[in-house]
């Protein structure tokens, strides 16, 4: 097992995940698996509504 400060484990484990997000986000770019940011919203907004009715 390595042993390692706390801070800096946490950091790099943050690093990490960041560079997976980036990586998985690329590819969704790549293949056109996006959405315009104002339909993304405004469909947030509906559900987010709905949840206030019930």
């Amino acid at each position: 097992m390595i042993d390692q400060e706390y801070h800096p484990y946490r950091q790099l484990t943050a690093e990490t995940k960041l560079l997976e997000m980036l990586s998985e986000a690329e590819s969704d770019a790549r293949n056109g698996r996006v959405a315009p940011m104002q339909s993304t919203f405004d469909a947030l907004r509906d559900e987010l509504q709905k949840g206030k009715r019930r």
